[in-house]
């Protein structure tokens, strides 16, 4: 966990791929990524015990994760989504960042492509 608190999600979104990927790689470790893409389900009327025992695993890793996606945020993002579940956080975060993420990815590959070797150039100064 202390690889999370190196840099908090800033509030402009600067650093959110950095972020949701450090995120990501943590909650895998600990077998926890699942809430970030499953909601918790709602339990009908009369479940059974195996359904009531999935929902309670499931409340209680969204909770934690919750609360870990809170402590590596900033204090403004923090007061927003401070009631949420972490699949909830995680859909609007998505939501309000991915734009500015695409495009980060789009430069990179863009300077990946205009990158080319000169004429008569060795290779291992290119690389």
């Amino acid at each position: 966990m202390p690889v999370l608190n190196r840099e908090k999600l800033k509030e402009d979104g600067s650093n959110y791929l950095d972020w949701i990927r450090t995120l990501r790689i943590t909650l895998r470790y600990e077998n926890k990524e699942y809430v970030l893409d499953e909601d918790v389900i709602v339990l009908g009327e009369n479940p059974n015990p195996d359904e009531v025992t999935t929902y309670n695993k499931h409340y209680d890793e969204s909770t934690k994760v919750a609360c870990l996606m809170l402590t590596t945020m900033a204090s403004g993002l923090q007061k927003k989504f401070e009631t949420w579940g972490a699949f909830a956080t995680n859909q609007q975060l998505e939501e309000m960042f991915q734009e500015q993420a695409r495009q980060e990815r789009f430069e990179i590959v863009k300077s990946l492509m205009a990158c080319k070797l000169q004429e008569g150039a060795f290779v291992c100064a290119h690389v």
